[in-house]
Order: C-alpha cells, then sequence, then structure tokens
C-alpha cells in the first residue's frame, strides 16, 4: 500500500532580514509578493495536484497563528503553533509526534514558506522522485541543487560521487559545510559535488523520529513531554537547527541533486529583485544605476548613487547597499534593544 505524504510547512520565521516589510506580527511568508500572493499561498499552491489538503499541516508560532488563520483558514488540515520559537530541529520533531497520531507510516516532506519556485511541475517531479526513495529506506533525505553562483547566504552539501539507486539519483551527504565567504563559495561553485542546501527534508515518520532518539534525545523528550501537557517543556528545549541536531550527526542522510528555478527569499535584494519593480513609476534616478527601490507613497528621488536597496513603510526607511543586505537583521537586533517590539 502506498503510503501518504504529509507536507509539513515550515512557517515560523519572523524574517528579520526583510525589515522594514517584515515584522513579527507580518512576517515575510505573509506579504503580498508576485501577483498580489503571498510566498505562503504559493507554496500551499504548488502541491495542489500532489498532496490532499487535510495532509497539508503549517506550524508557526502563537504570535503568528491567529494571523496565518485569517490568510489561510481551511486551505490546510491543521495549523500547529509552536508556544515559542526554537529554531527548526523542535518544530520538526513537535510535527513528526503530531502526524505519528494520525497515521505513523506516513511521509513526512518538510518544505520552508519562503520560497519562490518558477517551475511548480518539474519541483514535484523532484519531490515525487525523494518519496519514492525515502518510501523504501530508512533515513532522511534532502532536496539540493547545483550552485549558480558563489552565494553566502546558503550552506551546501557535499555528496558522494554515486547515487544509491541509478535511475533515482540519490546519493549519500559526506558532510555539511557552513555558509562560506565569497572565495571558497566561487570554489564550491567549480565543484561537481556541491550543492546549495534548500532547507527541504523528507522521510518516514519513524526516520525522523528514531533520528531524534539516537542524536536529540532531550528534545524528543522535552517535545512529548509538551505534547502530554507540561507546557513549559518546549521552551525548554535547545534553539537549534534540524541540521546541526541531527542531520550533521547522522550517518543515514541522503541528498537528491534536484532541477528546478529556485530562489531563497531570505533577504531584501532577492525580494526586489523578483519583484516587478520596473512597474512602479514613483523613482526619479540621475546617475543612478543598478538600484532596487519599494515606496508606495512617496516619489523617491536617487542621484548619483549606485547598487542600493531602499525601502519605505509607514513608520520606516531602510537604505542598505545590495552587497550588505545579510546584515539588516544586525539592524533589527538594534532596534529591538533600543525600542523593544515597536518597529519589529
Amino acid at each position: 500500500m502506498q503510503r501518504p505524504v504529509y507536507g509539513i510547512i515550515l512557517a515560523g520565521g519572523k524574517g528579520e532580514r526583510l525589515w522594514p516589510l517584515s515584522r513579527a506580527s507580518k512576517p515575510k511568508q505573509l506579504l503580498p509578493f508576485k501577483n498580489g500572493s503571498s510566498l505562503l499561498d504559493q507554496t500551499i499552491d504548488r502541491f495542489a495536484n500532489y498532496i490532499p489538503p487535510e495532509q497539508l499541516i503549517i506550524i508557526t508560532t502563537e504570535q503568528q497563528k491567529n494571523e496565518i488563520i485569517k490568510k489561510i483558514g481551511a486551505r490546510v488540515g491543521h495549523i500547529i503553533a509552536e508556544p515559542i520559537s526554537r529554531n527548526t530541529a523542535p518544530s520538526i520533531a513537535l510535527a513528526s509526534l503530531f502526524v505519528q497520531k494520525i497515521n505513523p507510516s506516513a511521509i513526512l516532506l518538510f518544505i520552508p514558506a519562503d520560497h519562490f519556485i518558477a517551475d511548480t511541475h518539474q519541483f514535484i517531479e523532484n519531490i515525487k522522485a525523494v518519496v519514492n526513495f525515502v518510501a523504501d529506506n530508512e533515513g532522511i533525505t534532502l532536496l539540493g541543487l547545483h550552485p549558480t553562483h558563489p552565494a553566502t547566504g546558503y550552506g551546501y552539501i557535499e555528496y558522494g560521487p554515486r547515487p544509491l539507486i541509478p535511475h533515482l539519483s540519490t546519493c549519500p551527504v559526506l558532510r555539511f559545510h557552513e555558509k562560506p565567504d565569497k572565495k571558497t563559495a566561487a570554489e564550491y561553485v567549480k565543484s561537481q559535488h556541491m550543492l546549495w542546501n534548500i532547507g527541504i527534508f523528507c522521510g518516514t515518520v519513524n526516520s525522523f523520529i528514531e533520528s531524534f532518539a539516537h542524536y536529540a534525545p532531550n528534545i524528543l523528550k522535552k517535545v512529548q513531554n509538551y505534547l502530554a501537557g507540561d507546557k513549559n517543556s518546549y521552551a525548554d528545549c535547545e534553539n537549534i537547527s534540524i541540521d546541526y541536531a541531527v542531520l550533521e550527526k547522522s550517518k543515514k542522510v541522503y541528498v537528491l541533486p534536484a532541477q528546478f528555478g529556485w530562489s531563497d527569499v531570505g533577504n531584501l535584494e532577492t525580494f526586489l529583485l523578483l519583484q516587478s519593480l520596473e512597474q512602479i513609476n514613483n523613482i526619479i534616478t540621475v546617475e543612478a544605476n543598478h538600484n532596487l527601490v519599494l515606496s508606495n507613497k512617496k516619489i523617491v528621488g536617487l542621484i548619483g548613487v549606485d547598487d542600493l536597496c531602499v525601502v519605505e513603510t509607514d513608520d520606516a526607511l531602510l537604505i542598505v547597499k545590495r552587497s550588505q543586505v545579510e546584515k539588516v537583521k544586525q539592524l533589527v537586533q538594534q532596534l529591538e534593544q533600543k525600542f523593544g517590539s515597536t518597529y519589529t
């Protein structure tokens, strides 16, 4: 009998690198994106012909839950709210235990809510290949993409030269690499065995729970206690990603070198590049080049400046070099120290 696939959409991030557009109460996955639909909308739509709505689950935070319910409603089967954000390891353990109670034989597919994927058909074909593999193989399997440029904002996966099953192309993961500097990233691009880690994981319920039991038992136990009624135990979980907690330690981790158009909408530059900014007519420039500007109410004039991101909202204005957009998160941390949650 074919195992049912549950799609778990990870939608708990605050999107701090997209400030001032993204705020804790309305994070980037809920912002109007291309054609007015949000990234979360697009993520749900992507699985319309593959995973039944009742087998789609959104995992988010208590702070964002009500807004997601208002926006998404009955388009998914369940919305799970973490009492406090503790990175991806506790949230994935929580979802795994939740689905175990519904269908312990299920396959789990974890997908971030903030990805832009141009070719849905090709994406789903790659997902089907991963699902076919994990149905008959223990462990956790990731999707990876061959790098197209020396990106410093992504982690990388080094994988073995031979697929485990030739017609499925799935390979063993040799090691994970941290976000590199520009020089190292350029070397990774030239390699035949390096992939971007795009944060998509797949495996059976049993594979995920056994992996946590072996490599992160404290997290698993605290999440089990939380589900049993101990409301304080979740906050005691280590704030750690599944990469550090489980994947980098496990010997049963595999990767499918996938092929589809993809962008992680992880910073302002990417977000603005993917918008149709050329249609905005309130920007006036004189000897200013390669700037990305988003201002809905004000006329913006640029003279003699290049390579900037400029974003204006009702209560904030951000001007940042395109090469420095990853530092927006540092700015948000300073805002919180000075003003609390007023502007974040």
